[in-house]
């Protein structure tokens, strides 16, 4: 008897039924990385979903939802922006409409929502089932006890812990100053929000001078803490991108990112110019989430596609406790 030839029935059932275990383990892993995200609609009718607070708008052409905002810019580019005098109002308003807004809008639930999504974890359902059947079954005091703990602790975990810093973080990721935008040539005041992709921001320094979104340093120098996204304390100086076709952009020395402080901005035009190279405060994939316009400082800078600091820096403010995969219907 060829014993290659011989097989053990009980192994095999062993093998499918553990193949069919994993391939079921996989489907159900995958379905909990998942998240169903609404369809909207702009004022033109174009379809687009939100996610991590990059905007994804339908192409007809691909059949999918691409993400908006990835331009990447060359120096001469911004160099070619400022000298011009900045985007003109067409042209900021097309960016606009395409990217949306530069601001991080981070959901904070009301007190039912809370209370409902604490007590749907399968840590409280179990308590209470045990809780309950001891009630029913024993001592019916002790239980009440119990289920007075459970409640009380949920509650105010939920109210007094988790909501409060939801609002804690919304308040972070809501940036209402004004900053100065470069717009057809004349130097205009616009809230932060208004940033478009390629503006040339007015870099401001002092103890709460914010960058309103990424950007490239065009004009003038800088010098920023980033303590906040690297942990570094040691401010960084930046310098403006070189005015040559073929010279090359470095993130640490060119390159300037949304929340960031600036501690002292100087340049010809009183500040540092920077050009909005990210998208509205939104973290892309390949950078930060809070630039989609140019910088107000002592510097000059343009606005350019999101930096993998960004994606920190935003993740943290606007995305889902865990990293999920939207899904469109």
């Amino acid at each position: 008897m060829d014993p290659d030839g011989c097989y053990d029935p009980d192994e095999e059932d062993e093998v499918w039924l553990v193949k069919n275990f994993r391939t079921t383990k996989q489907r159900v892993k995958k379905t909990q990385t998942l998240q169903v995200v609404p369809i909207k609609h702009d004022e033109h009718g174009n379809r687009y979903v939100e996610y991590t607070c990059v905007r994804y708008v339908y192409n007809g052409s691909d059949e999918a939802f691409l993400p908006q905002g990835l331009r990447d810019f060359q120096p001469l580019d911004c160099h070619e922006c400022l000298q011009k005098g900045g985007l003109s109002d067409e042209e900021a308003e097309v960016a606009l409409a395409i990217c949306g807004p530069n601001s991080i809008h981070v959901h904070v639930p009301g007190i039912i929502e809370a209370l409902a999504t604490e007590f749907a974890d399968f840590t409280y359902v179990f308590n209470s089932i045990g809780t309950w059947a001891y009630m029913a079954y024993s001592t019916w005091y002790i239980g009440f006890i119990w289920l007075a703990m459970i409640l009380g602790s949920g509650i105010y975990r939920a109210l007094f812990i988790i909501r409060p810093n939801q609002k804690k973080i919304a308040e972070m990721a809501a940036m209402h100053e004004k900053c100065e935008v470069l717009r057809g040539g004349r130097w205009l005041e616009l809230e932060a929000s208004q940033v478009a992709l390629g503006d040339i921001v007015k870099i401001q320094d002092g103890d709460k001078a914010k960058l309103p979104c990424d950007g490239l340093l065009v004009d003038g120098g800088l010098i920023v803490n980033e303590s906040m996204l690297t942990g570094e304390p040691m401010p960084v100086a930046k310098a403006p991108v070189p005015k040559s076709r073929d010279a090359a952009i470095t993130d640490k020395l060119n390159k300037a990112y949304a929340g960031t402080l600036a501690l002292e901005s100087t340049g010809q035009w009183g500040k540092s110019l920077t050009h909005a190279c990210n998208k509205h405060r939104r973290p892309d994939h390949s950078r930060t989430a809070d630039s989609y316009g140019a910088f107000s400082c002592q510097c000059e800078v343009q606005v350019q596609r999101p930096t993998a600091s960004s994606v920190w820096y935003h993740e943290r403010l606007c995305s889902n406790p865990r990293l999920c995969t939207p899904v469109c219907y």
